[in-house]
């Protein structure tokens, strides 16, 4: 169904005037932008995606996106929703077209299930400016995918070993990295903040105490607007930054500057992490964003309340945090055997509770 006359979509622009598709940034090379837009015939399925993106756009400069959810959208429509669907008139996606969409990322059940989201709401914007009947974004027609479970907890004994290996590669007895990398390391593994958090640390982030440093972050993850977030870095985290030398840094701007690309900070630590991580452990497949989750769970291990766990990991919502915590095996051992004692306990003294 297309509106005519006084009832065309905002969407729809006069052929030969149609917008380009809005870019992810610099560096993108999308089969969707390589592909020109259609100058005749009824708006497509990249006409759409493309306005509905740019209108995530706007929300995002006036601070109602954050900056990682801005990115993933430009990222799936672009590269993933555009070149697949891209070319489909809007009127005319199926439910057999999202069901073939979720298939094609079947073995990356994320970002099938963010895909199909996506897809959802251009396909919503289409029907609220009436160029698709009410009720056709099959949202209860195309079953989510199982996702596996994302987080891994480090065990206190690899952030020890972790931690102690980088110390040996800062004093020159170990060649897995450059020393400011494994710094780098060091930092991420006792404060459990999320890698590109620390990668992009500048100096002038940094707020300095007596026994602790805050680090206020105007851009990070969750960012939106002037909602700086707070890293707080305890004495062996501060002890890794004093040797760092802040008096007379290696870069007068940034934490941990780049030894191949001086003046920038790092861009790709993958590599060096993996060779770190086989070191400390060849047999066990140690990521840098567990530590994180290591951080909750080590921290939950030690009873610290949850609330206090959420003011560590920088979390909005206490949902959020409890992800992030992994109850081991041991603990509910622990706590049923403690149920069943105080049971047994009532039935022997043959009363009741309380």
């Amino acid at each position: 169904m297309q509106p005519t006359g006084a009832q065309r979509s905002p969407f729809h622009t006069p052929s030969g005037s149609r917008p380009a598709v809005k870019t992810a940034g610099p560096g993108l090379n999308s089969s969707a932008e390589e592909s020109p837009l259609p100058t005749v015939g009824p708006p497509t399925l990249r006409e759409i995606a493309s306005a509905w993106l740019r209108r995530c756009e706007d929300d995002h400069a006036d601070g109602e996106l954050a900056l990682s959810t801005i990115r993933l959208y430009r990222r799936l429509v672009n590269r993933r929703l555009i070149p697949a669907l891209g070319s489909v008139p809007i009127a005319e996606v199926s439910l057999a077209d999202l069901r073939a969409l979720r298939q094609q990322y079947a073995q990356m059940p994320s970002e099938a299930n963010h895909l199909l989201r996506v897809t959802r709401r251009v396909l919503q914007a289409a029907i609220d400016a009436g160029l698709r009947p009410e009720g056709s974004t099959y949202a209860h027609r195309v079953r989510r995918l199982s996702e596996r479970r994302a987080q891994n907890p480090t065990a206190p004994e690899d952030v020890w070993r972790l931690f102690c290996a980088c110390a040996e590669i800062r004093a020159g007895r170990l060649d897995l990295c450059h020393p400011t990398m494994a710094a780098l390391f060091q930092v991420v593994a006792v404060t459990g903040a999320r890698p590109s958090e620390i990668r992009t640390l500048r100096w002038s982030d940094l707020t300095w105490r007596r026994r602790f440093v805050e680090a206020e972050l105007v851009e990070h993850k969750t960012s939106r607007d002037s909602d700086a977030k707070i890293i707080v870095f305890s004495e062996l985290g501060r002890g890794v930054l004093l040797s760092l030398n802040p008096e007379a840094p290696d870069d007068p701007e940034w934490v941990f500057p780049s030894h191949t690309n001086p003046g920038r900070p790092y861009r790709e630590i993958s590599r060096a992490w993996r060779r770190v991580a086989d070191h400390v452990d060849p047999s066990n497949r140690i990521c840098l964003r567990d530590f994180r989750s290591g951080l909750a769970t080590n921290a939950a291990e030690a009873n610290i309340p949850l609330e206090r766990i959420q003011e560590m990991l920088g979390h909005r919502s206490i949902v959020t945090t409890r992800r992030y915590v992994t109850i081991p095996p041991r603990r509910v051992a622990e706590a049923q055997q403690t149920v069943s004692d105080s049971v047994f306990a009532v039935a022997k003294r043959g009363g009741r509770h309380g």
